[in-house]
C-alpha cells in the first residue's frame, strides 16, 4: 500500500479528499490574465482591488498543455481571494475554449472556489463551487 504525506500531490484524507500544494499568487491591482501554469500549479490568487477587476483564464488549449497525463473528466481547483473593500468585485472571465458556470464575481472581503473540468481536448468548464 502506498502512503503519501498530507500536502503531497495525490495524497488523500479520511474523506477521500485529495490534497495538493498551492502557491499564493499576489496579483497587482489591475485586470489580469491567469497563466495556465498559475492555474494548474499555483492555484491560489490574491488581489486587493481599488476598483472592480476582471481576471481572465488562460485559453483551454494553454491549460490542457500545462496539465500532464490528464483526460476528459480530470479536474483542478482554483481559489480567488478578494481583499478589497466594497463595492470592488473581482470577476473571473473565460479565455477561449473555457466556459464558466455559476457566479463568476467574487465580492469584496470574500473568496471563491472554482473547479475546472476537462470536457474534451479543446474545452474546459469552470464551475463555481461555493
Amino acid at each position: 500500500m502506498l502512503f503519501r504525506s498530507p500536502g503531497e500531490a495525490g495524497a488523500t484524507g479520511a474523506t477521500g479528499a485529495t490534497f495538493q500544494n498551492a502557491t499564493e499568487v499576489a496579483l497587482t491591482d489591475a485586470a489580469a490574465t491567469l497563466t495556465a501554469s498559475q492555474i494548474i500549479s499555483s492555484r491560489l490568487f490574491k488581489i486587493t482591488p481599488t476598483a472592480s477587476r476582471a481576471l481572465t483564464t488562460a485559453t483551454a488549449a494553454e491549460i490542457l498543455t500545462a496539465m500532464t497525463g490528464e483526460s476528459v473528466g480530470s479536474t483542478f481547483e482554483i481559489v480567488i481571494v478578494n481583499l478589497g473593500s466594497l463595492p470592488n468585485t473581482v470577476t473571473l472571465t473565460a479565455g477561449t475554449g473555457v466556459s464558466i458556470v455559476g457566479a463568476a464575481s467574487v465580492t469584496a472581503t470574500t473568496s471563491a472556489t472554482f473547479m475546472g473540468r476537462v470536457d474534451s481536448t479543446t474545452a474546459i468548464t469552470i464551475y463555481r463551487t461555493n
